[in-house]
């Protein structure tokens, strides 16, 4: 359909080559077996490649140089993890793809008969002619179940012991903060309540992992005095938003919904 301005590459890596001239003028790449970016560098280039309205193109031999960004962007893929998705993800548009005519010989030729027999002139036209009046791509992205479930699989150390947190309803380690308050949890204890399920993150990484959170979660900072110095945080909000920072948990809950205590501090 999309003829010399059409590519099909295989795996995520093949966007973040140095000699991407390839790539000039297409708009649109087909990317098969695709999984999460392996390092920072896939990361920040499959992002560019979405969002940014020009690209740096290199061909051998000759210098860098910067063009306008045309690319529209389809992967397909059976890896577990296919994307690095974000609690507030806006770039992917996360599908399932129905089983139902798996291996069907039958299907398949017919498809392919209907593609080959000007389907896709007819579907190229379609979409040229399509009113996209008040339509933005960043409008209207599903925030359906294979979204959530790429959120979860992309999640840090930190992150999930905070989603398993919210899911079970627990604040680990401290019932009463310093000043007495409710709804406190020593940063020591939830390090011990991850590496009990096996998930093993630092007190640096799990402190920031609290304060970078949204203000809407209302953290607040407090620790104990000497000899039992203990560092922790009051999620002062309700329980029901706190979970609204890890898309498709389950149960759902309610404004009613409290946090729960696995222990106290002088269990730590």
């Amino acid at each position: 359909m999309a003829g010399s301005h059409g590519l099909a590459l295989v795996g995520t890596s093949a966007l973040s080559t140095r000699f991407n001239g390839d790539l000039l003028n297409k708009w649109m790449l087909f990317v098969d077996e695709a999984y999460a970016a392996r390092d920072s560098h896939e990361e920040a280039v499959l992002k560019a490649t979405i969002t940014e309205p020009k690209l740096q193109f290199e061909e051998k031999g000759q210098p860098r140089f910067s063009a306008e960004n045309r690319i529209h962007l389809i992967c397909a893929t059976n890896e577990a993890r296919a994307i690095v998705a974000g609690a507030r993800e806006r770039r992917y548009a996360v599908t399932y793809v129905a089983d139902t005519v798996q291996q069907s010989n039958s299907y398949f030729s017919a498809l392919m008969g209907q593609i080959n027999g000007g389907g896709a002139g007819a579907f190229l036209h379609h979409l040229l002619a399509m009113d996209l009046t008040g339509f933005h791509p960043r409008t209207g992205i599903p925030q359906n179940q294979a979204l959530a479930d790429q959120q979860a699989l992309s999640l840090k150390p930190a992150e999930q012991i905070l989603q398993i947190m919210v899911e079970e309803r627990v604040l680990p380690g401290w019932k009463c903060g310093p000043d007495g308050e409710a709804n406190w949890a020593a940063v020591q204890a939830i390090r011990a309540f991850g590496r009990e399920r096996d998930i093993v993150a630092s007190e640096r990484d799990i402190g920031n992992l609290l304060k970078g959170l949204p203000k809407s979660i209302n953290l607040k900072w407090g620790s104990t005095g000497k000899p039992k110095r203990a560092t922790g945080y009051r999620f002062e909000s309700p329980l029901a938003t706190a979970r609204r920072f890890f898309p498709g948990l389950t149960p759902e809950v309610t404004e009613a919904d409290e946090w729960t205590y696995e222990a106290e501090l002088s269990a730590i």
